[in-house]
């Protein structure tokens, strides 16, 4: 297959002709893209550095949240009981402690799914402003905002840990984080930042894939100390940590880490300095699936943009479901246990991921490499899905060890075809849809899991394999898309 980064841009010839890939297309024909992006591949390292640290607290603070909402609805209900059986017990089979566990997993997996809510819609409005005003103010403004909303629903958590309140406290900070922006802001600035540095060509697909690296890798570190630090210093003090990590980002971000989008064009800067009306800003973020360009890149996008709205919620549904599904019977994980296999398998997965994007990113093109990542994912979905022990478990995790690299393939397919003022308004567009489809498609699975654990709890699994076979359809036609413009763009 051809990379989509081959592509060439072309000048259009006259004011009537759909505008080709150098010109921005909200910026109208009197504004060319000819910005310099005054940076250079070192401040990438302080990107990577910012990112892993976000992830990891984002990490800790889900998971710890997670297992303090199973402890505190378990606590209720088993001083209420009259029978504590253990889930693993042989006597638990068609008992109270069974009919109470159901009732657990029930009630944690509610109000997981309100803090899903309040923590992804309140964050769809500033993050599509943010792809606008990134243009205008820099791309930290984003990440800056995406800390600061951490910070305040943390001290909410604290709160909430400390003085036992309704679990439905945990919401009110979740909502204030996305109101700031939250993860949806942070990967704005994030990404927006890599596409400033890197050139289009394979180092911005393998650079992209290193910050999703690192990203994961953070995660997974957080996945396995979370375990260890609930059992060794308890909620409160996890959420003390992370409050004083919270401040030290924060301030790294306001002292270390250099701005890297400077529009150099008189034009284009002085339009970054005219007031944008938000109803702009959303349409600036989501133009690219309606207004094509004279290199036909939008139902490329269109593509792109559907597979990755389709797959996104995947590494969420794993984090959330996947731990009350080994908490339960047949496994009986511990929280220790099922952190640390988290922690393992991205490491093990980020590891592969890294070699083989550098090993074949010039044998195998980007298209390619996604359409590797849904195969991988669709047989571990599956495999998960049917486990009944734990060497299963381990199976499917192996077979799913490729499946995380679609989504900085396509972040990277898509960044090479905009150009440098349209980076900010693409990853607003994406993270809003990251953001979406978390609520989505993420509580979705959780009412899935809610309602089918008395029946089969591995239901969720089958059904999200059955969303990686649609996208293996898309990424299918995207892969013949590509080849066939690239030939013709070589007539």
């Amino acid at each position: 297959m051809d990379n989509i980064e081959n592509h060439q841009m072309t000048e259009p010839t006259d004011e009537t002709t759909l505008l080709g890939n150098d010109k921005p297309v909200f910026y109208g024909d009197d504004i060319k893209a000819d910005t310099t992006i005054k940076g250079d591949n070192s401040r990438c390292v302080l990107i990577e550095l910012v990112a892993g640290l976000f992830a990891l607290m984002s990490v800790i603070d889900l998971q710890s949240t997670q297992f303090y909402i199973y402890d505190r609805v378990s606590e209720t209900k088993h001083m209420n009981a009259t029978a504590k059986a253990s889930v693993c017990d042989i006597s638990y089979e068609n008992s109270t402690a069974e009919k109470i566990e159901t009732e657990i997993q029930t009630e944690a997996s509610t109000v997981l799914m309100f803090l899903i809510f309040a923590s992804s819609f309140p964050a769809i409005l500033p993050t599509l402003y943010f792809g606008t005003l990134t243009a205008k103010y820099g791309r930290k403004l984003a990440i800056r905002c995406s800390l600061i909303g951490f910070l305040i629903k943390n001290l909410v958590h604290v709160a909430v840990y400390y003085w036992k309140f309704s679990l439905y406290y945990l919401v009110l900070g979740n909502a204030i984080e996305g109101l700031l922006g939250a993860y949806g802001g942070a990967m704005v600035a994030i990404f927006g930042m890599v596409a400033d540095v890197t050139p289009e060509n394979h180092a911005r697909s393998f650079r992209m894939t290193t910050v999703g690296a690192v990203l994961s890798l953070s995660a997974s570190l957080g996945n396995g100390v979370s375990g260890v630090l609930i059992e060794g210093v308890g909620y409160v003090v996890i959420g003390i940590i992370l409050t004083v990590v919270g401040v030290i980002n924060v301030l790294y971000v306001e002292c270390c880490l250099p701005e890297t989008f400077t529009a150099s064009s008189s034009a284009a800067a002085a339009s970054t300095t005219q007031r944008v009306p938000f109803i702009e800003s959303v349409k600036r973020s989501f133009t690219f699936y309606f207004r094509d360009t004279l290199d036909k890149r939008r139902s490329k996008m269109i593509l792109c943009f559907l597979s990755f709205f389709l797959l996104v919620g995947f590494f969420l549904v794993n984090l959330t479901t996947l731990t009350l599904y080994l908490l339960n019977k047949p496994f009986c994980w511990t929280k220790i246990h099922i952190t640390v296999f988290g922690a393992l398998w991205q490491l093990v997965s980020w590891s592969v991921i890294l070699v083989f994007t550098r090993t074949l990113r010039h044998a195998v093109a980007d298209v390619g490499m996604m359409l590797i990542a849904c195969v991988s994912g669709l047989a571990s979905q599956v495999m998960m899905a049917f486990a009944s022990v734990d060497g299963l478990v381990y199976g499917a995790a192996a077979v799913g060890v490729l499946s995380q690299l679609y989504a900085p393939m396509a972040r990277a397919i898509m960044s090479k075809m905009v150009t440098p003022l349209e980076q900010g308004p693409l990853f607003a567009g994406l993270a809003v849809m990251e953001v979406v489809c978390i609520a989505t498609l993420s509580t979705l699975a959780t009412v899935i899991y809610r309602q089918t654990v008395a029946i089969f709890p591995g239901t969720v699994f089958l059904v999200v394999a059955a969303v990686i076979f649609v996208v293996i359809i898309l990424v299918t036609i995207l892969a013949f898309k590509t080849k066939k413009d690239t030939r013709e763009r070589m007539k």
